[in-house]
């Protein structure tokens, strides 16, 4: 079975404290957290020391977590929740993503297992990314990756440089933006009423 991973932080330029603003009473991560806890994969967030706030969420939530030093290594971050919850395959979520669907985790998975691929990258039609990954190659790269930059930015380092599958729509829509907060919170206003 795999597992879910999110990737959060609390250390936001354009957004401070983004993982915790209020989208209609609820925390944006804790939306992707329960949208990905509704497919009945393990769910853990992996954040970094100084994310306090996203640790006492999970800690109060009951969320599996993990942290790294540093928060520019997304890389590692995936490496130690695997080193603590051993799977198979991860599932990739980003933190910033609240509208991220159980559904389309679920078929990203399907869709994945019918690869030869160790990666697929799959986004829907609200821009929400799940990616499926090979544990052992994120224990690879690991070992081999120094520059920081492609620790940091492991998803492009991937799409780049190994054979992947990409499926689905590809115009970002997650929350990077005041803009987009405010976009998300409309939608989920409207999905309300």
């Amino acid at each position: 079975m795999p597992n879910i991973i999110i990737t959060s932080r609390w250390n936001s330029t354009r957004i401070p404290g983004k993982a915790l603003v209020d989208i209609e009473c609820e925390p944006l991560l804790w939306r992707c957290v329960t949208n990905c806890r509704n497919t009945g994969f393990e769910t853990i967030v992996a954040t970094t020391y100084d994310s306090l706030p996203i640790i006492q969420m999970c800690e109060t939530s009951g969320v599996p977590y993990c942290c790294v030093e540093n928060e520019d290594d997304v890389l590692g971050r995936l490496v130690k929740a695997v080193d603590i919850y051993p799977c198979n395959e991860v599932i990739r979520v980003w933190g910033d993503s609240p509208l991220i669907s159980p559904f389309h985790i679920m078929q990203s998975f399907i869709q994945a297992s019918n690869t030869r691929v160790e990666y697929s990258a799959f986004k829907d039609l609200t821009g929400e990314v799940v990616t499926i990954c090979k544990s052992n190659l994120y224990l690879e790269l690991d070992k081999t990756l120094t520059e920081p930059k492609d620790r940091e930015w492991i998803h492009k380092y991937i799409m780049d440089n190994r054979k992947v599958s990409k499926f689905g729509f590809w115009e970002s829509q997650v929350v990077d933006t005041p803009e987009d907060l405010e976009r998300v919170r409309a939608i989920v206003r409207k999905s309300k009423s």
